[in-house]
């Protein structure tokens, strides 16, 4: 079983509550119980593909990134709760979770 199915994350919330333009709560039950596999989309893979030029590009602009691709981890309060981690990124000292993604749209970083 996946790790991800374990635990509620950040990108379920969207198919929890109907707004998701992927998935829906009946589809998120089928996924989450085994019922449904991941569809493997080009969008998610192409996302995958990225995070090493995200990290580099961070990396080139001065910032300590230290993936950490896959690593799960869970609320400390609430266990139902949890993330699967692209990596860590150093900012003013403090480690902060860094998750690359992809967007369907072009996103001018000045805006």
């Amino acid at each position: 079983m996946d790790a991800r199915n374990t635990f509620i994350g950040g990108s379920d919330v969207g198919a929890i509550m109907g707004v998701s333009p992927y998935r829906g709560p009946v589809g998120l039950w089928r996924l989450k119980t085994g019922r449904e596999q991941t569809q493997d989309a080009p969008i998610l893979r192409a996302g995958h593909h990225f995070e090493p030029f995200v990290f580099d590009e961070l990396t080139r602009a001065g910032y300590v990134v230290n993936p950490n691709a896959g690593t799960t981890v869970r609320h400390p309060r609430h266990g139902w709760a949890g993330a699967t981690l692209d990596g860590f990124i150093d900012i003013y000292g403090a480690a902060c979770i860094l998750d690359a993604k992809m967007s369907r749209r072009v996103v001018d970083p000045n805006d």
